[in-house]
């Protein structure tokens, strides 16, 4: 088993290696299926990734904008 990436940008390294890989003409069925998942399962962590982050600027925003009234 591979392990778990937690940086992004090494993820997206990984499925634009993935991505290469499925466009040579080189692969067999099962080896093209079995990077399609993988980089189903990369794209899922990615985009959990990315809200997490969304969430936690929002949470910035929002208490910034409280600080503010304050003021």
């Amino acid at each position: 088993m591979t392990k778990k990436k937690n940086n992004l940008k090494e993820t997206f390294q990984d499925l634009d290696d993935i991505l290469k890989q499925l466009e040579s003409s080189d692969l067999d069925i099962d080896k093209m299926v079995e990077l399609y998942e993988k980089g189903m399962n990369l794209t899922k962590a990615c985009k959990i990734k990315i809200k997490e982050a969304e969430q936690k600027i929002k949470v910035i925003n929002d208490s910034d904008s409280l600080d503010e009234d304050y003021i």
